[in-house]
């Protein structure tokens, strides 16, 4: 069973600019457990009064480099009021021999940090080992001094597969799913995602489908489901408008016009 359902191939680049590495060896308090909710109820928010006093945990299984869309349009502006630890996993390595977690922070967005987990190949199809490692990882970085300015976390999910690494873990004061596809229906997804899905519906505090069939087939396993569409980044997408934006190298040797995207922009489209 591989972990994420969707993953995107190693970036040389991303990997020679990381900041730092976590090493396979480093030790890490662990973190109580939570208790689940009392009757289904939603877990009162240890942030306190202050709304803004929490910082983000995000599961996803895409990567933030990858293409601009729903992940990327919504945490890029919620991290203009909250901390936000972006976790993605890139593919195996076959030359890994433990599992390394490295981090950095987009210059234009300086409250995120991404931190990026990757694993041995060999050790790939054993979810059991995933899942720990995993967890470690992801423990190990918010223990550390990089993190120090981490506070109150709401994980917020879009990886389903994470929810047996994570939910309950993390000392959460709030549990996030932003469902953006039907993941089980990707070639190659995980048999076990179904059952993960269901059990993430059951325990998050709040839900969000990107599409009104999503909405329809979520809300029946989650009484806070709302449907919140996806829609086009104007700022994001305007920027193909602009005289100083370069085009790929591909259009050069085009003949007529070439159009080309920048992002994702099929959600917006099916929305209805």
């Amino acid at each position: 069973m591989s972990y994420a359902p969707i993953f995107s191939e190693p970036i040389p680049s991303l990997l020679k600019t990381s900041n730092r590495t976590v090493p396979n060896n480093h030790s890490f308090s662990k973190v109580p457990k939570q208790n689940g909710r009392a009757n289904g109820r939603p877990r009162q928010s240890r942030a306190g009064n202050n709304t803004d006093n929490y910082s983000i945990l995000v599961h996803c299984h895409l990567c933030w480099n990858w293409v601009w869309q729903r992940p990327q349009q919504f945490l890029s502006r919620l991290s203009q009021r909250h901390k936000i630890v972006f976790v993605e996993t890139i593919a195996p390595d076959p030359e890994l021999a433990n599992s390394v977690a490295r981090f950095r922070k987009p210059q234009e967005f300086p409250n995120i940090t991404i931190l990026t987990l990757q694993f041995p190949a060999w050790r790939w199809s054993d979810g059991a080992f995933i899942d720990r490692e995993r967890r470690r990882l992801v423990q190990d970085f918010l223990a550390s001094p990089m993190a120090a300015d981490i506070g109150p976390l709401v994980q917020w999910f879009y990886d389903p597969m994470a929810v047996t690494a994570f939910a309950g873990q993390m000392d959460e004061v709030l549990t996030v799913y932003d469902c953006m596809d039907e993941l089980s229906k990707f070639r190659c997804a995980p048999p076990e995602i179904i059952e993960r899905e269901k059990k993430l519906l059951k325990l998050a505090d709040v839900v969000f489908t990107g599409g009104r069939k999503l909405f329809e087939s979520k809300s029946r396993y989650n009484e806070n489901c709302h449907f919140y569409g996806c829609g086009v980044d104007v700022e994001h997408f305007g920027s193909a408008r602009k005289k100083a934006t370069q085009l790929p190298p591909s259009c050069n040797t085009s003949p007529g016009q070439c159009w080309d995207t920048s992002g994702s922009w099929t959600n917006g489209w099916t929305m209805n």
